[in-house]
């Protein structure tokens, strides 16, 4: 990406382009805006926002809008705090323009588009105090209203629109035992479900499940540390049970994504606590059979990124936090459609130095990986150097130290 970014937002645009915006670009919001096009794989600079914010909400309104809401602001001088204001991103004009504020500021909250159009924001942390309340986004009137209030206050927790048309809310209360509730758009209330979760978390993940259900995974416990437990919701009976096996690893603040193949992708988070112990493994949750398997682990490790799917089944990941004072450009992609290296050309040449071109996104500054064994982590690889670009999208690099090697295998961490 052009710039680095973490605790943004991304959406999905109708076009098939994928809108990154805000987030912190190191101590500070900003109000950056980027597209990323899979057709071209590049990446382009897009009106910035009206305000500068993290923590924050988008969602994609039918009228093919983004609507961005809340988040917390923070600005040179140690000026910070939750926002109450609410602007719109135009695709076709690529421009943002405000809209109507909430009545409370909110950072950590959950947005989630009803059937009706409508938009229910909830809970989230105020500049006092972690929220009960909600409101209604009407795209129709550009206004908010007040609607019924959650039973317990939440922050960083989740929320997920069911088939039949309730939304589910749970954790992010870990002063309680983990509580969940479902909101009834035609009644406006809340209501507590039949079971209390069986983990204490927040900062966790759900995931919509073909069949129905609801797969949280992983987050954060009430000590502030990750955590390895998943656990299915069953709209039908109102209960909550933990999947056959946990998570191969404790993570918080990762992504969770369901693939077209009907598994759930988990991705990165921090092993340890909030910012401490960034990983670049990555597993699958196979629905069949209730098990968590690990696939192939992401060239970076990172925190507080987003990961979104792509039409043509790939996921697209991008920022993130790597460590202390570490912000992330760096994307990748997963899926059948991504490969870590398209080789255009090869050639060994007298001296052993090894020459290879390959494609990748055009203009893009790449580092080639090197390793004596595909089993060898990412992040434990060798750097070789930056390939050169000999056409808009065609890179080239000679290795002068293959020769050294009986084998010798490539990566490319693009940005």
């Amino acid at each position: 990406m052009p710039s680095p970014c973490y605790w943004h937002s991304a959406t999905l645009l109708p076009s098939g382009q994928f809108l990154i915006a805000g987030g912190y670009d190191g101590p500070d919001s900003t109000t950056n805006a980027e597209l990323y096009n899979p057709a071209t794989k590049s990446w382009t600079m897009t009106g910035g926002m009206n305000d500068g914010r993290a923590v924050f909400t988008t969602t994609l309104l039918t009228n093919g809008q983004v609507l961005a809401a809340g988040g917390f602001f923070y600005e040179p001088g140690n000026q910070f705090g939750s926002l109450a204001s609410a602007e719109l991103y135009n695709p076709a004009t690529g421009a943002w323009t405000r809209t109507g504020s909430m009545a409370n500021a909110r950072s950590g909250h959950t947005a989630t588009l009803l059937p009706n159009g409508q938009v229910l924001v909830a809970g989230g942390n105020g500049d006092a105090s972690t929220l009960t309340n909600c409101e209604l986004y009407n795209p129709s009137t550009g206004t908010w209203s007040a609607t019924g209030g959650m039973n317990v206050s939440r922050a960083f927790h989740i929320a997920t629109l069911l088939p039949n048309g309730l939304v589910l809310a749970a954790d992010g209360d870990v002063s309680n035992p983990s509580t969940s509730e479902l909101y009834n758009p035609a009644t406006r209330t809340w209501t507590i479900t039949t079971n209390l979760m069986i983990t204490n978390c927040f900062l966790s993940t759900a995931t919509l499940l073909p069949a129905g259900q609801v797969l949280v995974a992983g987050g954060s416990g009430p000590d502030g540390h990750a955590i390895s437990s998943a656990e299915l919701f069953d709209p039908a009976t109102q209960t909550w049970t933990a999947t056959a096996t946990p998570l191969n690893m404790a993570r918080g603040e990762h992504t969770a994504i369901l693939l077209p193949d009907g598994l759930v992708l988990v991705a990165g988070g921090y092993s340890n606590s909030e910012y401490v112990g960034a990983v670049s493994s990555a597993e699958t949750y196979n629905p069949a059979t209730g098990i968590w398997t690990l696939t192939n682990q992401m060239s970076s490790p990172r925190g507080d990124f987003t990961a979104t799917t792509l039409t043509n089944g790939d996921v697209l990941v991008a920022g993130g936090y790597a460590d202390v004072g570490t912000f992330l450009a760096a994307t990748e992609l997963y899926g059948p459609n991504s490969t870590t290296l398209n080789l255009n050309g090869t050639m060994l040449e007298p001296s052993g130095a090894f020459q290879l071109g390959f494609a990748a996104f055009p203009h893009s500054v790449n580092t080639l990986l090197s390793s004596t064994s595909l089993a060898q982590p990412p992040p434990d690889w060798v750097e070789l150097g930056t390939p050169s670009e000999l056409s808009p999208g065609l890179f080239f690099f000679t290795d002068t130290e293959a020769t050294n090697y009986p084998a010798r295998y490539y990566r490319v961490r693009s940005p």
